[in-house]
């Protein structure tokens, strides 16, 4: 049994600093999405040519983008990985187990999506698959080979149930969904996903100009913030 979520590798993983567990990193990453936004969202929008009636809007979406962006972690790949001596290979890149899960869970999508416009939405939805930049359109859904047919993601853990009370506090939501562990169907491509991305695909480039500018800064940000708590955490320092 996995005792603690991890988002990372350590010393300790059985009884990990908080940082290293995937609700203490979503906050960490949060609160340095919520601090960037506030000091530098302004500068961002005008260099990309929009106006301040983004800002709120910027707010919202990078810090929801930083408490969703690991949330594939809790699943037993990832969790066995990051525990190994030596590399192990995943079915699934964490990235694509949480677009799974905010895409295939509507419970927990309407929940954390509540009073998002479906627009926004998809801009948190595409910062969050693309927030390490080894996204490559649909190949990236196809499932590895990986000696089995599905993929146990940890719903029910007691840590995801912190990180949904810490995306609760921090979005100022009502009660979480009850969820349960979960599978993911390893057996062919997540035809699910596949049709959401090629929608995605298809009117993207044909798309508002502004929204694409917009994305690109929630991208930006969210790629910063998860660097910036990832780093100053391990000096035992709250970004500021």
């Amino acid at each position: 049994m996995i005792a603690r979520l991890l988002a990372k590798s350590s010393r300790t993983p059985d009884a990990p600093q908080h940082f290293e567990t995937l609700p203490g990193h979503l906050e960490l990453v949060a609160l340095a999405a919520r601090r960037m936004t506030r000091d530098r969202g302004q500068q961002i929008l005008a260099a990309l040519g929009l106006g301040g009636g983004y800002e709120a809007a910027l707010t919202e979406a990078t810090v929801l983008a930083a408490l969703l962006h690991d949330i594939g972690k809790a699943n037993e790949d990832f969790q066995r990985m990051v525990r190994a001596p030596r590399p192990i290979a995943q079915a699934l890149r964490h990235e694509i187990v949480g677009l799974w899960l905010l895409r295939q869970q509507a419970a927990l999508a309407e929940w954390v999506f509540s009073d998002l416009a479906p627009d926004l939405r998809d801009v948190v939805l595409r910062a969050v698959v693309s927030h390490h930049l080894k996204f490559h359109s649909i190949n990236s859904v196809q499932p590895r080979p990986a000696g089995r047919p599905r993929l146990r993601v940890l719903a029910g853990h007691y840590d995801f149930r912190a990180v949904l009370d810490v995306i609760r506090r921090e979005c100022a939501l009502g009660p979480a969904p009850d969820l349960s562990d979960l599978e993911v169907v390893l057996s062919g491509p997540l035809s699910e996903l596949n049709e959401y991305l090629s929608e995605q695909g298809a009117r993207w480039p044909e798309g508002d100009s502004e929204l694409k500018a917009f994305h690109a800064a929630v991208s930006a940000l969210l790629i910063a913030a998860d660097v910036c708590g990832s780093a100053l955490s391990r000096d035992g320092r709250a970004p500021d």
